[in-house]
């Protein structure tokens, strides 16, 4: 037998039934944002390669800001964004 939505009644028992459980929140988790380490504390994002996004415009005063469009996280921190440049 078939119900409204075209699913068949195993299909429905096991989307009622199954328990939802940690490693499944796990691996629907997304990845961690990108952080960038940056010796100014007024930086511009564009999301990067081909398909980036609009240039936007962060200022730092609080020592870090997280861009809206692709969730790369800015930090202030001179020592470090010198030592990613040498890499």
């Amino acid at each position: 037998m078939t119900h409204r939505y075209g699913l068949a009644d195993d299909a429905i028992k096991f989307l009622v039934k199954r328990p939802i459980t940690m490693t499944d929140a796990r691996r629907t988790a997304p990845p961690p944002p990108e952080v960038v380490y940056v010796a100014d504390h007024r930086i511009a994002c564009d999301g990067g390669g081909a398909l980036g996004h609009p240039k936007v415009w962060y200022s730092l005063e609080d020592g870090k800001a997280e861009c809206g469009y692709c969730d790369r996280m800015f930090v202030y921190d001179p020592q470090k964004a010198r030592m990613d440049r040498q890499v």
